[in-house]
């Protein structure tokens, strides 16, 4: 929560109030899970824009004893907004202060990770004793910097999918 030492108990309350509204408000306009929305940043949507609260907030047409609270809404509003993405931005410098940069060359060998195998219960395969790892296998290109295009070893003219980084390890013998 923002600075809760600088509001009295009531303030707390109002601040928590806003901000289950905003993320229902969020989750109502976007049609996506309440997670996706708390920790992605996802473009506003056209229907935002139009009926966005703070532009009648500003416009002052309510009811004089209603006006100072919606005024503080639209303030707090921006506040919980803009530490919501420092603390994104913060989470971000933690996450990448001990990220492993690797850039592969069309060429090399990778391993494919597979991090959650999916049961196969036709196959009588269960997920447990899967290998979480495959391969090597060859980098065919990289369509951007983080996207590799892979490929079996025996068969470098078939390109077998499309990878993220965070999928592939190098592979020593």
């Amino acid at each position: 929560m923002i600075h809760l030492q600088r509001f009295d108990l009531r303030s707390i309350n109002f601040v928590l109030i806003v901000c289950t509204i905003l993320i229902n408000f969020r989750n109502a306009n976007l049609n996506v899970a309440a997670p996706l929305v708390r920790f992605g940043r996802e473009l506003r949507t056209t229907d935002d824009a139009t009926h966005d609260l703070r532009a009648l907030i500003d416009n002052d047409n309510f009811v004089t004893e209603i006006t100072p609270y919606l005024k503080r809404f639209a303030r707090l509003t921006a506040e919980i907004k803009h530490h919501v993405e420092q603390k994104q931005d913060k989470r971000k410098t933690y996450y990448d202060r001990r990220r492993r940069q690797a850039f592969y060359k069309p060429g090399d060998q990778v391993i494919w990770v597979t991090l959650h195998p999916i049961n196969k219960s036709q196959n009588r395969k269960s997920r447990k004793f899967m290998p979480r790892r495959e391969g090597p296998y060859l980098v065919i290109t990289n369509r951007s910097l983080i996207t590799y295009d892979i490929a079996d070893p025996a068969k470098p003219d078939e390109v077998l999918g499309t990878c993220h980084i965070s999928t592939l390890r190098a592979y020593e013998l």
